[in-house]
């Protein structure tokens, strides 16, 4: 049976980028994307930007996936141990299945603390 939590990533357009294939890949994905890989989570895939609607460009990484048997609290707490160049723009938002809203978690305070 499956139990399905929808996530959603931004953080600040100020951390390390390269480019791969024709579009910015942020460094910190692949950190994420490979302890998502690990824990048999799946990975998030391409940054979002270029899917936006508008007549501007969005000016946040935003990554979005759906887990099955997520660890929310364990995803949170890898988070926290990556070296980010501004953790206090780091936002996690969460949607559980049986939730119609999600709840946004911010791992760091203002000032980039835990």
């Amino acid at each position: 049976m499956s139990n399905v939590t929808n996530v959603i990533l931004s953080f600040s357009i100020i951390e390390e980028e390269y480019e791969l294939q024709d579009f910015q890949h942020y460094k910190i994905m692949d950190k994420i994307n490979q302890w998502l890989y690990d824990s048999k989570y799946g990975q998030f895939s391409k940054e979002l930007t270029e899917y936006a609607g508008g007549n501007k460009v969005t000016e946040t990484p935003i990554y979005i996936a759906a887990f099955n048997h997520f660890n929310i609290d364990a995803f949170v707490e890898f988070i926290k141990t990556l070296n980010w160049e501004e953790p206090e723009d780091v936002q996690i938002f969460i949607q559980t299945q049986d939730e119609d809203r999600f709840l946004i978690i911010e791992p760091f305070n203002k000032d980039g603390s835990e």
